[in-house]
């Protein structure tokens, strides 16, 4: 669809490849942008993609992804399978023509996140990797300040994703925490949002020194994980990801440097101190207060808040010929931190990121 195209078409159609809790996300921002229409689910299990649709007042649902894209109006394909299925699903709907936004991670090996972007390219249709934190109004005020120098130079950027999944969450549906399918545990699943936004805001990583484990959950994958990063830009920084740190805690993002400091927990703003603009910070932390929702306990207490913008986000983007915000080479990048904390605490020694 081009760009003329789009900028006349009154309604963006979607198709939901995925009928589980993250399915259910996708088509509630969906319904909550006023130019965007749901036009079909699709699951493997044919009661689960007709209840969604029938939730959410989707005309079709399937059990095909290639049935999906074929139905009259789909534009969209979201994808929210198990993540070792992503690159099968995207490769099905960019074949057909169609754009895709595919949950995060990318996928689960670098050799896969490789061929959906290139098939992307090749066929001229936009691909975008699910990293809604990008969009939380707290976060970009944090990535502008720190292009902006307010920062000074940067000494750590840390990440901190201590959170609890029960028993019963690794039990159900047999994929979660499986390198098959998840392709690891705390680090690639629960974690990916917050390493995606520390790369992002901080740049490329050079070398990191990690170790992952299974504590508490009898799993195939880490539900603890810690790695020392080093960042090309000098700063140093530390990595935690857990599902086995009961009860559950905010995700937090922290930057400290030669002249200010901050944190953010769960996108909202709980310091801010830059040299010179002391009488700022109460309206700052005011400003970005309590907008987010938190999964450290639950994930069902996640909101698609995220998501609806990001999905405004890929029709905008379509609409005006611009990059996506977070396309496939972005989610490839958080992607490859993650697969080389995984090869540091196999080999027991630092990896240098580029060399893989």
């Amino acid at each position: 669809m081009a760009g003329s195209q789009w900028a006349q078409s009154a309604r963006v159609g979607f198709g939901i490849v995925g009928g589980g809790m993250i399915g259910r996300f996708h088509c509630q921002a969906v319904q909550a942008i006023e130019d965007a229409q749901l036009i079909g689910v699709c699951d493997v299990v044919q009661e689960r993609a007709a209840g969604l649709a029938r939730e959410f007042d989707a005309p079709h649902h399937f059990t095909d992804v290639r049935d999906l894209c074929a139905a009259e109006g789909v534009d969209i394909i979201v994808i929210g399978v198990p993540s070792g299925l992503h690159c099968q699903a995207a490769l099905a709907a960019i074949e057909a023509g169609k754009h895709v936004i595919v949950e995060k991670p990318i996928d689960i090996s670098l050799e896969r996140a490789d061929a959906m972007i290139a098939a992307a390219r090749e066929a001229g249709v936009l691909l975008s990797v699910v990293s809604q934190k990008r969009f939380e109004p707290a976060t970009q005020h944090l990535k502008a300040a720190v292009d902006a120098g307010k920062f000074g130079r940067i000494a750590f950027a840390d990440v901190y994703v201590k959170w609890w999944r029960t028993p019963e969450y690794y039990s159900q549906g047999g994929w979660k925490g499986t390198k098959a399918m998840d392709g690891g545990g705390a680090l690639i699943n629960q974690s990916v949002h917050q390493i995606d936004l520390l790369r992002w805001i901080m740049g490329p990583v050079r070398r990191v020194y990690g170790k992952v484990d299974a504590r508490v959950h009898p799993i195939e994958a880490e539900d603890t994980a810690a790695a020392v990063v080093e960042f090309e830009c000098g700063a140093m920084g530390v990595i935690q990801g857990s599902t086995a740190s009961y009860p559950g805690h905010p995700a937090i993002l922290a930057i400290t440097g030669e002249l200010g400091s901050a944190r953010l927990e769960d996108g909202t703003l709980t310091e801010w101190k830059i040299a010179g603009e002391e009488a700022c910070e109460a309206e700052v932390l005011e400003r970005f207060a309590g907008l987010s929702g938190s999964g450290g306990g639950d994930p069902a207490s996640i909101n698609a808040r995220g998501h609806e913008l990001q999905f405004r986000d890929v029709i905008e983007a379509l609409r005006t010929g611009r990059p996506a915000l977070t396309d496939g080479e972005e989610g490839r990048k958080a992607l490859e931190l993650i697969l080389a904390i995984y090869e540091s605490s196999d080999k027991g020694m630092p990896v240098t990121l580029g060399s893989r």
